[in-house]
């Protein structure tokens, strides 16, 4: 069947499909929904190449992000742990980094790819019967928002 789907949507749907256990199906209905992946495939990996070069655009404007980032990724396992002496980033560093550079970095990527994410592809899928669609989604403790999806793009 063929459908107009906004790009985001493909791309989160190829993701929940990439994780989940597929034990629940028959194989039938395995290959289905396999068909259907390699169906998004190709939309969904181009939209991860664009986030991935729009973020690596975007760091030009955050000198020093990669090795905040790593003494973040640190202080953050540390803590966790319980001891963060002889770390290069306190508690105070940590929350200011959040704060200044991490989320505005991570704001400017979405608002860059919010255009992208909202294009609308149109593709061919195949398509499955609810049943399935609950089968895995009782399989993998999707939440409705992935129920709805998986229905939305790969049910009559």
């Amino acid at each position: 069947m063929k459908k107009r789907i906004k790009t985001g949507e493909i791309s989160a749907l190829y993701t929940t499909l990439c994780a989940a256990k597929y034990g629940e199906l028959s194989t039938d209905e395995i290959v289905k929904v396999f068909n259907i992946m390699e169906q998004l495939k190709p939309v969904a990996v181009g939209f991860a190449e664009a986030g991935e070069q729009a973020a690596k655009m975007l760091k030009d404007k955050f000198p020093g992000y990669d090795e905040d980032l790593q003494r973040a990724l640190e202080y953050q396992e540390s803590s966790q742990g319980g001891s963060t002496e002889g770390l290069s980033m306190g508690a105070a560093e940590y929350k200011e980094w959040m704060r200044s550079t991490y989320q505005p970095y991570q704001n400017m990527v979405v608002e860059s790819m919010k255009e992208r994410t909202n294009k609308m592809a149109e593709l061919t899928i195949d398509t499955i019967d609810i049943q399935t669609v609950v089968t895995l989604a009782k399989s993998n403790g999707w939440n409705g928002a992935q129920m709805m999806l998986m229905r939305q793009i790969c049910c009559k």
